[in-house]
């Protein structure tokens, strides 16, 4: 498991790559933990991450309530069709807006108000 982080316009751009699993998952917020003390708006790129497990959602929900907590906006992108059901399955699809990949992540919190 690896997260990058790069600032793109006025949005942090973060590219999971791996599992999100019990053992990564601190990994990951530990890495994700400075977007979320941030200002911006945040997208997280999961396109080649081929598995999440409860600790994975959990993260992504905490990272949701605390980006929504001050009025900003987190995209998922590249959200595998596997992963997208076990998200249907539990309730944390609502939650999310999910886009194909980073650049229309990118779009869609440039075009969507605040």
């Amino acid at each position: 498991m690896s997260v990058t982080i790069e600032q793109v316009a006025a949005v942090d751009v973060a590219r999971v790559t791996g599992s999100i699993d019990g053992k990564t998952a601190p990994g990951v917020g530990t890495a994700l933990q400075p977007l979320l003390d941030g200002t911006r708006n945040i997208v997280i790129d999961l396109s080649d991450v081929d598995y999440v497990s409860s600790a994975g959602l959990r993260l992504l929900l905490v990272a949701y309530r605390k980006v929504q907590a001050t009025s900003r906006r987190i995209v998922l992108a590249g959200v595998s069709v596997n992963i997208m059901q076990v998200m249907s399955h539990t309730g944390f699809l609502p939650f999310f807006v999910l886009v194909p990949d980073a650049a229309a992540a990118l779009i869609a919190l440039a075009e969507a108000p605040s």
